[in-house]
């Protein structure tokens, strides 16, 4: 068991944080609590000091537990699934997720700007490839990993939202689709989905 069941979690709104906050109001029947605390790109909060002394690199998201910061959206998946076991959201070691999709969220504000088309072109192109593995390892099954909903499959589905804007997004493959389609049933998708103000209708009917 966990020493504390109580997280301070360091987010931006409709960003790579929003599969963590979703796994955490997914927690909260297990007796997770959590303190969001929102850092606002647009005043540069990422780069404040006090930010910089929990993540050295000014990303997000991060979540703080007994006074330990962790970052990296998928280590921080793995985290929680671990330390909730009752949760059942323990991913495979082996999920497909690419690691290398970050870089289409932070080559324009993190990264050489002259190199960011490239660097999105490529985590395009690898983003792609992942939904093929992610489509296959679906054939025949509802999720990724055994009979229910794992942490893998809450980030399985916002890539596919983070994908809308590719030439060929997530949805365009029919079990990935699926996965979205169940997965967005759940009441915690609608309510983080309005907490951080996150509008329009996805997937299109």
């Amino acid at each position: 068991m966990p020493s504390s069941s109580h997280y301070i979690f360091y987010l931006t709104p409709a960003t790579v944080c929003l599969p963590v906050h979703w796994v955490l109001h997914e927690l909260a029947p297990h007796g997770v609590t959590f303190e969001p605390r929102l850092v606002d790109f647009s005043s540069k909060a990422q780069r404040d000091p006090s930010y910089l002394a929990l993540n050295p690199l000014g990303r997000v998201p991060v979540l703080v537990m007994d006074n330990q910061p962790i970052s990296e959206c998928a280590a921080i998946l793995l985290l929680l699934s671990e330390r909730h076991p009752a949760a059942n959201l323990a991913p495979t070691p082996t999920s497909p997720i690419d690691p290398t999709v970050r870089d289409w969220f932070y080559a324009d504000t993190d990264g050489d700007p002259e190199g960011a088309k490239w660097v999105k072109s490529m985590a395009e192109k690898r983003m792609s490839d992942g939904f093929e593995v992610l489509n296959n390892q679906l054939e025949g099954n509802e999720y990724l990993v055994g009979n229910s909903a794992t942490a893998a499959d809450y980030l399985a589905v916002c890539l596919a939202r983070y994908s809308r804007v590719f030439t060929n997004p997530g949805l365009e493959w029919e079990n990935v689709r699926a996965l979205v389609n169940r997965m967005i049933q759940k009441p915690t998708w609608e309510e983080v989905n309005r907490l951080e103000g996150i509008t329009g209708t996805w997937p299109q009917a």
